[in-house]
């Protein structure tokens, strides 16, 4: 799925996107099986093809680097270190973990933090479709009420997987994480 938020107000505001009232449900688990063996017999690389075990962030941005997107992990978060304390939650992501994309024009960025989607993507992993989806649109209903101001921004989601990517790569350049994303997911 993909969609483009024209975004607005304070990119702080949105570094982090706190709470967003979304209906997501409670606990379960974003798990892809294996169903496709390399030549040989032997199970694909677990990181561009579905493992059978639940994806984390950091596992979905190490996959999206190994199937060629010029991306470096930038910060993997904790429930200590993360910026809206959403992290393993009820109704929250399970994971969050964000990096750096080397076609971001950095002179543009208004945002530098380390962990800013600006910058390249960021990864939500919800427990549920529908969490992701939830707080896919309430990000977009934020970026929208601040009329452009914090910029914008590319989502795909897959499974309980958001992919926020930033709205400083062409339309094409971002075509290319969804691509991506459905490789690595299977």
């Amino acid at each position: 799925m993909f969609t483009m938020v024209a975004a607005a107000g304070a990119t702080a505001a949105l570094a982090g996107c706190g709470g967003d009232g979304s209906k997501a449900s409670p606990t379960a688990t974003v798990t892809v099986t294996v169903t496709a063996k390399a030549a040989g017999g032997a199970p694909e690389d677990p990181l561009t093809r579905p493992t059978g075990r639940s994806l984390n962030a950091a596992q979905v941005l190490t996959g999206l680097r190994r199937v060629g997107m010029p991306i470096k992990v930038a910060v993997v978060y904790t429930a200590r270190t993360d910026p809206n304390g959403h992290l393993g939650r009820p109704r929250r992501y399970t994971s969050k973990a964000a990096c750096t994309d080397r076609r971001v024009p950095k002179a543009k960025l208004a945002n530098t933090e380390h962990g800013s989607v600006e910058r390249g993507c960021g990864v939500e992993v919800y427990p549920t479709e529908a969490g992701a989806r939830a707080r896919s649109e309430y990000i977009q209903q934020t970026l929208g009420a601040l009329d452009g101001v914090a910029g914008s921004e590319y989502h795909y989601v897959k499974g309980g997987i958001l992919l926020r990517v930033s709205g400083f790569l062409t339309p094409a350049q971002a075509k290319q994480y969804e691509t991506a994303l459905a490789r690595v997911t299977g």
